[in-house]
């Protein structure tokens, strides 16, 4: 934190804290890849991350992802975690593991990742990648 003061329309917002802050005081969620105030990081992962929990398939926001992606329906292991931009999902099948990050509003994939079970991050893959490897 810097306490020097800007204009409004030169702040950012943190979409994790929910704080103006510099733009160029944001750093990447090594995770989700979402530009977030270094408050809004614990462990090497911004707070959404950390705190992916358990969704019911028939919830609205879900039923938009599934919409875009319908295969990942077929998926079990879902973990779901929102800031005011993204949606971030994390959904395993036995030693597979796919990071899922889409744009709330817009309902456009910005990030995908493939990996193992227990990997934090994985491969990062295109969204014809993601759509192939479902």
């Amino acid at each position: 934190m810097t306490d020097q003061l800007v204009a409004h329309e030169f702040a950012a917002r943190c979409p994790v804290v929910r704080k103006p802050l510099l733009p160029a005081e944001l750093v990447s969620c090594p995770m989700c890849r979402q530009r977030v105030s270094p408050q809004a990081l614990s462990g090497k992962r911004c707070l959404v991350c950390r705190h992916l929990s358990e969704i019911r398939f028939n919830d609205d926001r879900l039923l938009q992802v599934f919409a875009r992606f319908p295969r990942l329906a077929t998926w079990s292991g879902l973990r779901f975690g929102e800031s005011e931009t993204v949606y971030v999902l994390v959904t395993s099948r036995l030693l597979e593991r796919r990071l899922i990050v889409i744009d709330r509003i817009l309902g456009v994939l910005q990030h995908a990742a493939y990996g193992g079970r227990f990997s934090r991050h994985g491969t990062p893959l295109e969204e014809e990648q993601f759509v192939a490897s479902l």
